[in-house]
């Protein structure tokens, strides 16, 4: 059953998409049928188990080599940057630190993996990432970039310098950190696993770029790892604006109408 707060929406989706994009106008019948289907996409990542996934996770963690961290509003130590996909959010309190909520929880997951893999009791999670742990990919705007590197330097981050991967290339939008991803020189086996973190509504634009630009190894396979925001209200408006997202990126040629595969 789809999230009624969002199924009020559908219809104000498919009159601006039609309104803004003429790929749209004239593909009315796809669009309804994809609207419905992100629709559900959404409420399904936004309903999924953070506790079942890390159990799940668990027992693979020898397997999980990255964890790439999508940058939201904000940086570690900022609520707001003045680029202008976070100035759309002005004002929105509920969107604040997003960046800094998707890296903790990140990291809380890689610590909670590198521990499982350590199997020590005596050894520091810190440690326990430096030796066992898997890479923290993150590729945001320069200002974030900046400020999770001096979180770690400062020691407000508990996490190991060596174990932070930040890819090469400019970053202004989702669009560049998905064409500009890259991963530690590290031969992949079939069956490793990326784990992706970023907000629900977020995945469904993330993963058909992904299908678009395969800039993911076919050896690695890829895990959702939700963050949540803090209001309902939140998760309503930034879902609406995400499904606008969507929409005009396929519209464009920058994104697949179906998402790459993902492990549920």
């Amino acid at each position: 059953m789809k999230n009624k707060n969002l199924l009020k929406k559908e219809v104000d989706i498919y009159n601006l998409a039609v309104e803004r994009h003429v790929y749209w106008a004239k593909r009315k019948g796809l669009l309804k049928k994809l609207i419905n289907r992100l629709l559900g996409e959404i409420d399904s990542l936004d309903k999924m188990d953070l506790t079942k996934i890390k159990k799940y996770l668990k027992e693979k963690a020898s397997k999980v080599k990255a964890v790439w961290v999508l940058s939201g509003t904000g940086t570690f130590d900022l609520p707001l940057t003045n680029v202008s996909g976070d100035q759309i959010y002005k004002g929105k309190a509920w969107a604040y630190y997003s960046d800094q909520d998707r890296i903790k929880l990140a990291i809380g997951l890689i610590k909670y993996l590198s521990q499982a893999v350590a199997n020590d009791q005596n050894i520091s999670a810190v440690d326990a990432i430096k030796e066992y742990g898997p890479y923290l990919v993150y590729n945001g705007v320069g200002e974030q970039q900046i400020a999770i590197r001096r979180a770690i330097e400062s020691g407000k981050l508990s996490f190991p310098k060596s174990k932070l991967y930040i890819p090469k290339g400019k970053i202004i939008k989702t669009l560049d950190q998905v064409k500009n991803l890259g991963f530690p020189e590290e031969k992949y086996q079939l069956g490793d696993i990326l784990v992706i973190v970023t907000h629900a509504a977020h995945y469904p634009r993330v993963l058909r770029m992904l299908n678009k630009y395969k800039k993911v190894s076919s050896n690695l396979s890829i895990a959702i790892y939700p963050a949540r925001f803090k209001t309902r209200k939140g998760f309503y408006e930034f879902a609406f604006n995400e499904i606008m997202g969507v929409l005009g990126y396929i519209a464009s040629g920058e994104a697949a109408v179906d998402p790459c595969k993902y492990l549920r």
